[in-house]
């Protein structure tokens, strides 16, 4: 008997076999839901009434090599309450920033991992978290990071972040601690922190993750935008 609040779990992935051990795996967990899996987009979408809770997607899908992450891209603009987890073959560094750069909340690696751990990996993304190893974090953080320039704004474009603010975000992105951060800009550690819980404030964020997240998203975000600006300009 399912629990009354199941987490309703859709699976895609390239292979028939695969999908099946998932799913079967999964549904003997009263947590869970299993809407049915999927081994192509347009299969995948079939899935989504009622829609799902979590999307657990396999990189490459039958559509194609790493066909996956756009499904995961254009589940973040199509069903934007769905969090996805790419399932991967292996923590490769660019594999995985690419994962969370489509908009993936998680990444598992089906090939060392274990059946408890994803339980705990669909649970986690489910309440809003992000499931990652410090490692995979590191990553995406260095790319997304130095791929765009911080600039944090409001509905009316207006800065959200100070200038010292952002040098903290930058250093917080690189990996040091309060401390360090503190000898590096000459500033006692409680101010480092005063400055960290100003801006879970403003950001609505709890954790240092989240405030470096949140700041590459939104210049993400801008650039995106003028870019689009850009190529309905030329076209």
């Amino acid at each position: 008997m399912r629990m009354k609040n199941a987490i309703r779990v859709a699976v895609a992935d390239d292979n028939v076999i695969g999908c099946e051990l998932l799913v079967r795996a999964l549904s003997r967990r009263k947590e869970f839901a299993i809407q049915g899996y999927a081994t192509s987009s347009s299969e995948f979408r079939r899935l989504l009434e009622p829609e799902a809770h979590v999307a657990l997607v396999g990189s490459s899908l039958r559509d194609g090599q790493f066909s996956g992450l756009g499904l995961i891209k254009e589940l973040r603009t199509s069903h934007p309450s769905v969090r996805s987890v790419a399932l991967l073959d292996n923590r490769n560094p660019q594999l995985v920033v690419q994962a969370f750069r489509a908009g993936a909340r998680g990444v598992f690696e089906r090939s060392i991992s274990k059946l408890s751990a994803l339980v705990k990996c669909l649970r986690t993304v489910h309440h809003g978290q992000i499931w990652a190893t410090s490692t995979d974090l590191e990553h995406v953080i260095e790319e997304l990071f130095h791929a765009f320039p911080l600039r944090v704004t409001n509905a009316h474009g207006e800065e959200l972040l100070s200038a010292r603010e952002k040098q903290i975000v930058r250093l917080v992105a690189d990996g040091l601690s309060n401390r360090e951060i503190a000898a590096q800009l000459k500033l006692s550690e409680h101010t480092v922190k005063n400055h960290l819980f100003r801006m879970f404030d403003k950001l609505g964020v709890s954790s240092r993750v989240e405030v470096v997240r949140y700041a590459v998203g939104s210049s993400q975000a801008e650039e995106d935008d003028r870019l689009n600006g850009a190529v309905k300009f030329v076209s």
